[in-house]
């Protein structure tokens, strides 16, 4: 993610992470930023305190802003990787145990604003579009009007059920 992206400054995810890696870059860049703004408003008290009652600070109010700054950076670090990483984990770990093996994906796209991701792959020489708007998984084929929604439940059994519908909807034949 770039810094000159508003989403980034509004803390949406703007694109599909492939790995940790990526995702934890953006993390740090988004934690580092929010600690700066932090560090640089405890700065401008200090002085503030300071110029006001002439007042020194102790080095044990110095450790508390510390780990105060601690603690945020960590709680800024597991939010932003649970809202933005672990939870596009558990949704395409979801999706891939539905789709048949041979299922090719060419590519993955992730709508911050509606909050979908859009999913094209290859089946046995056929083009297909899925689209995930959670709960709500949508199929096609490229080329066709036909499209088949399947609610994706958390249940073993009902997976099981919905990957059998999906593999007949790839497998059907005019």
């Amino acid at each position: 993610m770039k810094l000159t992206d508003k989403r980034f400054w509004n803390g949406e995810k703007t694109v599909y992470y492939p790995s940790f890696k990526h995702a934890l870059t953006d993390s740090l860049l988004w934690s580092i930023l929010g600690i700066g703004v932090i560090c640089l408003l405890l700065s401008v008290v200090c002085l503030t305190i300071y110029f006001i009652n002439g007042d020194n600070l102790s080095w044990d109010d110095i450790s508390y802003f510390f780990i105060f700054l601690c603690a945020v950076f960590c709680y800024s670090n597991c939010m932003y990787l649970y809202k933005n990483w672990y939870k596009q984990e558990c949704a395409i770990k979801i999706i891939k145990s539905l789709l048949p093996d041979k299922y090719y994906w060419q590519y993955i796209e992730y709508n911050a604003l509606e909050k979908k991701y859009t999913i094209q792959g290859v089946y046995k020489g056929k083009i297909f579009i899925i689209k995930l708007l959670y709960p709500m998984l949508y199929i096609k084929e490229k080329g066709t009007r036909a499209v088949m929604g399947i609610r994706i439940n958390a249940s073993r059994k009902m997976l099981e059920k919905d990957k059998s519908l999906i593999i007949e909807y790839f497998e059907y034949k005019e």
